[in-house]
């Protein structure tokens, strides 16, 4: 029986449309791929899909017997715009995952060769990621392929080799892990490889034990970085959040989104840990504060003083250390131009407040550690009894505990050790400018006097 010319013209309509749009916005779609683990690859689309953005694209390898599913960079697609793929495994002959970067990366590049028939994809910004295992064949990637990706995600890695080729070019590295997992030595191994490869560093680390989803929300931020990184965007919010700034209670609302966007500014205890958009921030806001300082009124009287003490207060609530300390050595620059001037001594105070709430965080952290280290001493002791005294009833699992908290004791001891060392040369490069301040006279000081962790006193 022929069919009507309506239906058939229906049925084609319905056919392109299916072509035009494989991937709608804001879902997930399976890919089919024979050769895997599992039978498809699974892909997710950003919200807010627009066919004339090109995309950033993340490809996530989970662990090799789960389920291709993107794991804590599936919400990636809610922040500015990631296409996210995650990644099933190639089989050998004996049916066993292929963890060999080679094949891995050959399934990346014909998957993107797939996708770019459909979606707009950034070839200049492909990251590479992983949990575990998947996190060792995308270090294994990015150190091979540093020409083909723009970045690495590296998530409770296993132990990576001590050396590796040079990067012809600086990588963004993201590298997670806890405290309590086993995988913290290697994680810190990690974090050393790279930043002598010449990579630019974060470093999330989480409290819980074995707890990676943890770092969702971190890892969409460092995502949204790399998004904004080397573009206009990126340009335009941080000379807009500074202008923003130097102007009374709007530079506080934009002092709180710029903390949002950026809080991955690097762990104190790792120097190199330094996004390249914090160096960029650093330059503008010094210009930004020379210039406010110079021509400005903003920074007289009262008007100062209830400045200075928003900002102290927002740094305790939780600005990154590590750009504390950047804003502190700003100051000190400023009271070097300006030492004989008025300028001079608010130089000096802000450098100083700065200062001050830098080793407040520091001493905060320092004092969460310690406990958490005693904590981890004091059962050692009790399994460590019960080897002695109880031989016969020491389970293998108390046994694999005891050695992880031996290790972990060891590890953290020597972070601590070095922790120790990077404040006394901190304080060192200090103390001259706080000498200088407390040689003031008193009038001149009083006003700016820290109180304890509250604020300011006036």
């Amino acid at each position: 029986m022929a069919k009507s010319p309506l239906i058939i013209l229906l049925c084609l309509a319905a056919c392109l449309t299916q072509a035009d749009v494989p991937y709608p916005a804001g879902q997930q779609t399976n890919i089919r791929q024979h050769g895997l683990m599992h039978p498809y690859l699974r892909v997710y689309t950003p919200k807010a899909y627009d066919a004339r953005i090109a995309y950033p694209i993340m490809f996530w390898f989970g662990q090799p017997d789960r389920f291709p599913d993107i794991g804590p960079a599936a919400l990636a697609h809610r922040g500015h715009g990631f296409i996210a793929v995650g990644m099933s495994y190639p089989k050998d002959r004996d049916g066993n995952p292929i963890l060999r970067f080679q094949d891995n990366w050959r399934t990346c590049e014909a998957t993107m060769s797939h996708l770019r028939r459909f979606l707009n994809i950034d070839e200049k910004r492909v990251y590479v990621g992983g949990l575990r295992a998947g996190a060792m064949v995308a270090a294994e990637i990015s150190w091979q392929r540093p020409g083909a990706i723009a970045g690495a995600v590296i998530l409770k890695p296993g132990l990576l080799p001590q050396e590796a080729p040079l990067y012809h070019k600086e990588l963004a590295i993201l590298v997670g892990t806890g405290e309590l997992d086993y995988e913290f030595a290697a994680a810190q191994s990690a974090i050393s490889l790279f930043s002598r490869l010449g990579g630019v560093v974060t470093y999330h680390e989480w409290r819980q034990p074995d707890q990676p989803y943890a770092a969702t929300g971190r890892l969409i931020d460092w995502l949204d970085l790399q998004v904004l990184r080397g573009t206009d965007k990126e340009r335009d919010f941080v000379e807009s959040w500074i202008r923003a700034r130097i102007s009374d209670a709007h530079g506080m609302k934009a002092w709180q989104k710029f903390l949002a966007l950026h809080r991955l500014g690097g762990d104190p205890r790792i120097p190199f840990a330094r996004p390249t958009t914090q160096a960029h921030v650093a330059a503008l806001l010094n210009q930004a504060t020379a210039n406010a300082l110079i021509g400005d009124t903003l920074y007289e009287g009262s008007q100062f003083r209830k400045l200075v003490r928003q900002e102290v207060e927002l740094m305790v609530k939780g600005v990154e250390a590590s750009l504390l300390q950047e804003l502190a050595l700003q100051y000190r620059d400023l009271h070097h131009k300006f030492e004989d001037s008025p300028f001079g001594i608010r130089a000096v105070v802000a450098e100083t407040r700065a200062w001050s709430v830098y080793e407040r965080l520091l001493h905060q952290q320092w004092n969460q550690r310690q406990a958490a280290l005693d904590k981890m001493r004091k059962e050692l002791q009790g399994l460590s009894w019960r080897q002695t005294n109880r031989p016969i009833t020491f389970t293998p699992r108390e046994y694999t505990r005891l050695r992880e908290l031996q290790r972990n004791i060891r590890d953290e001891e020597s972070t601590q050790r070095r922790r120790e060392t990077a404040l006394k040369a901190e304080q060192e490069i200090v103390q001259p400018l706080l000498d200088v301040f407390h040689r003031r006279p008193a009038k001149e000081r009083e006003p700016f006097v820290l109180a304890p962790l509250g604020g300011l006193t006036k």
